[in-house]
């Protein structure tokens, strides 16, 4: 059964943005971030006003499409997965510019996180970018969930030995979206989206690796 949301009519967010050039698709009236509608063609084209009054009038949100169709890139700090005295969010911005944070729309997300909007030529895959160990009880706990849904001993050791991490930081680009507004969504700074050329997009992923757990500093030889 579908929860009823305080908001259902996006569709004047969603016509600012395609007023901008970003493709946006409706979110599902049930809480969750997944599309309301098949999302393919707006890869490669904008809704225009009749579809967006069509689609965004009863929905949960406004999914931004990102990559090459919207010059958007967006950074995704899945916070809820670092560790008590982990501070990702900390790390990451202390090492960026102050006039780079200042051109940043940032979205704080559902689960404490945070999405960095970009406009950007830079189009990539979708990529994994910063990752933390898991302790010692949390492969535990998690080692005894895979047996609880039906794995046995061997596949879940080789399961989790295989990628004993998870991924704090992440970014989304070509075939790719993000939920851009969401009634569990607001709005953490920023008023507008703002260009970042590839070399400052370049920059950005280049502190996100660098605060990963296998990161090594290239050795300097002279």
């Amino acid at each position: 059964m579908e929860r009823d949301f305080e908001k259902t009519d996006y569709r004047q967010e969603a016509l600012l943005l395609a007023s901008a050039g970003v493709s946006v698709i409706p979110v599902k009236r049930d809480g969750s971030k997944l599309p309301k509608i098949r999302w393919k063609e707006f890869q490669e084209r904008i809704m225009d006003e009749d579809e967006i009054d069509h689609n965004f009038y009863d929905c949960g949100g406004v999914i931004a499409i990102t990559g090459k169709v919207s010059r958007l890139f967006c950074i995704d700090f899945d916070l809820d997965k670092q560790s008590d005295t982990d501070d990702y969010w900390g790390l990451f911005m202390s090492s960026v510019p102050d006039e780079m944070k200042e051109r940043m729309l940032i979205n704080r997300t559902r689960s404490g996180g945070f999405h960095v909007w970009l406009r950007t030529d830079y189009e990539d895959k979708s990529r994994k970018v910063t990752h933390r160990t898991l302790s010692i009880p949390e492969l535990s706990d998690k080692y005894q969930l895979l047996l609880d849904n039906g794995a046995n001993s061997e596949t879940a050791s080789k399961m989790l030995l295989k990628r004993p991490v998870e991924c704090v930081i992440e970014t989304r680009s070509r075939g790719s979206y993000g939920v851009f507004a969401h009634v569990q969504y607001s709005r953490f700074f920023g008023k507008r989206l703002n260009t970042f050329t590839k070399a400052e997009v370049e920059f950005l992923l280049d502190i996100g690796y660098s605060i990963d757990f296998n990161y090594r500093k290239p050795k300097a030889y002279t």
